[in-house]
């Protein structure tokens, strides 16, 4: 979705102009297509995300419409198709296409760095002291989002963010904190947050549609999290906002570095204490390399329940001065200039 989402903003990148693409097709595998077959069922969150990235066209699914194959063409509308395979767009005989681009998949990102296109659309700049990364094409997914969520028009509030800290909690023990370190953390957020005058709330993902999961984050100056999939909510926070990721212990990953290159301040807070795994002796390996090379391993140290050491809750109280002191140079809406 993404990918397309960088295809969409950079057209010419890409040897085309708007009005050549009149398709977008998603094969989606049996996986993936029944979150767009009974969306309610999966938060309308796969829903939503295409919505944003084709906003303002239609999207259908299992549904092929008469319009795609007909010689005249609107060049200011697009089909939106999401299908389980090509087969169903054949029925009627073989389909040419006329031209074809075929995306490939980002792997441990969101969006793709500046450098690695060419491109004559606006670059973003930031004159604050050590920023993130800044990438076009987080800014035009965010502007897609407002898009999406205001009925056509931007609000003047447009990536401002608000004096709030959020903590997206995870129900059950697997790759979460224990009851006591939550309790203590929470404690030690709160009254950090109380004292540079920010707001803290806990917020659990589960069973919330996807609209009301984006407006918890969307205009959070600060999101704090566990490692895992409910973090992908961080590209819909606001440019320069602070990304701080916990990782179990033995257990890293770059996939939320800067939220994806969604242009956001990351930190990380790696649990410093932990059970080993059991079988490690017998493998004759160090944890960091069981991890690397073996998924039981993998998974075992991932999915531990945490226990957050004195040390830990030192380190995030560094963490925190230091998000708070960047966020001080966050005081005026990001510069733009040309390439």
């Amino acid at each position: 979705l993404m990918y397309v989402h960088h295809v969409l903003q950079n057209i010419e990148t890409y040897g085309l102009n708007s009005s050549s693409i009149r398709n977008v097709v998603f094969i989606a595998d049996k996986d993936t297509l029944k979150r767009f077959v009974n969306p309610a069922m999966y938060s309308r969150f796969h829903t939503s995300l295409l919505e944003i990235v084709a906003y303002p066209d239609r999207i259908q699914v299992n549904t092929i419409p008469e319009s795609i194959f007909n010689e005249a063409h609107d060049g200011n509308k697009r089909e939106i198709l999401v299908l389980d395979g090509l087969k169903s767009i054949t029925t009627s005989g073989p389909v040419v296409f006329e031209r074809i681009l075929v995306t490939g998949y980002l792997k441990g990102r969101f969006f793709i760095n500046d450098d690695d296109y060419a491109s004559k659309r606006n670059f973003y700049y930031s004159p604050i002291q050590f920023p993130p990364t800044i990438t076009r094409d987080s800014m035009s997914f965010r502007e897609n989002i407002d898009l999406w969520m205001n009925q056509g028009s931007i609000p003047d509030t447009a990536n401002r963010m608000a004096l709030r800290m959020v903590f997206i909690d995870r129900k059950g023990e697997r790759r979460a904190l224990s009851a006591k370190s939550k309790e203590n953390l929470f404690k030690i957020l709160r009254e950090i947050c109380a004292k540079r005058g920010f707001t803290f709330e806990v917020v659990a993902f589960e069973g919330k549609p996807a609209s009301e999961q984006i407006k918890l984050v969307h205009d959070a100056a600060i999101v704090m999290g566990v490692h895992g999939a409910n973090l992908v909510n961080s590209i819909f926070m606001p440019p320069l906002a602070v990304l701080i990721e916990i990782f179990p212990f033995r257990f890293s990953h770059v996939m939320y570095v800067e939220g994806g290159m969604a242009s956001l301040k990351y930190y990380a807070l790696h649990v410093s204490q932990g059970s080993e795994y059991p079988g490690l002796s017998e493998l004759k390996m160090s944890a960091d390399e069981c991890v690397r090379k073996q998924e039981v391993c993998k998974v075992f140290y991932r999915d531990a329940l945490m226990e957050l050491s004195n040390g830990d809750f030192t380190e995030v109280t560094k963490i925190m001065q230091d998000a708070f002191n960047y966020l001080a140079q966050v005081a005026s809406p990001l510069s733009t200039t040309l390439e």
